[in-house]
């Protein structure tokens, strides 16, 4: 590992702090950006918890109760720091005081949405931030969807709050079936245009979410 004089640290592939879920997926980053409080990755269960960017009332309830419950049990949570449903995942580990680390598609040092410097900040007490993308790097539309595998790629199984049809995070659970990782969804409240890809997966065989102490059986 090596640190720079911002405090950023740079993981390589090859070194005994690169975590050990992410080299078993296809294409693992060759090197890691880090910036937080880094910790041997294999000290505790992994989840990965992700959903639309306009998240509905329901949408950020459920992900605050799961997140919540995840974090007592000592599961670290991952996610995009998008808006919606993944910085309610974040705000939710941050307020339990649980570990977090937000994905970027962007280099460390351009938190995007600008408006989460201040949670991803805050996320460095116990988790923060990595991105395979250098320093500087801006967020292009097409980072995103690349940075996904490593989102479900650090973690053993994922958790899809709310999507629909064209929601990123029906890449992520894709990227997570590749990689072997458990998928679960959240039943949709109703038949809300937000849910329908929460329906897609289901009717192709996702498990459904009731609670995170299901999870934690399943881990």
């Amino acid at each position: 590992m090596n640190f720079s004089k911002s405090g950023h640290q740079l993981i390589r592939r090859s070194s005994a702090e690169y975590p050990p879920i992410l080299k078993e997926i296809y294409d693992p980053p060759a090197l890691l950006f880090v910036k937080g409080n880094w910790r041997p990755w294999e000290e505790r269960p992994w989840v990965a918890v992700v959903g639309a960017r306009k998240a509905t009332e329901f949408g950020k309830k459920i992900t605050k109760e799961i997140v919540t419950e995840l974090c007592k049990r000592g599961v670290g949570i991952v996610s995009g720091l998008a808006y919606g449903i993944d910085a309610s995942a974040h705000k939710a580990a941050v307020e339990a005081g649980g570990v977090t680390w937000g994905v970027l598609g962007s280099g460390i040092d351009v938190v995007y949405p600008k408006r989460h410097s201040q949670l991803a900040e805050e996320m460095t007490i116990n988790g923060g931030t990595l991105s395979e993308f250098p320093l500087g790097t801006s967020p292009e539309p097409w980072h995103f969807p690349q940075r996904n595998r490593i989102i479900s790629g650090l973690s053993q199984a994922v958790i899809i709050v709310q999507a629909n049809f064209k929601s990123g995070s029906l890449i992520t659970a894709h990227f997570a079936l590749e990689q072997g990782r458990d998928v679960f969804v959240v039943p949709p409240p109703d038949d809300h245009v937000a849910y329908e890809g929460n329906k897609k997966l289901l009717e192709e065989g996702a498990t459904p979410l009731e609670s995170g102490e299901q999870i934690c059986q399943s881990l």
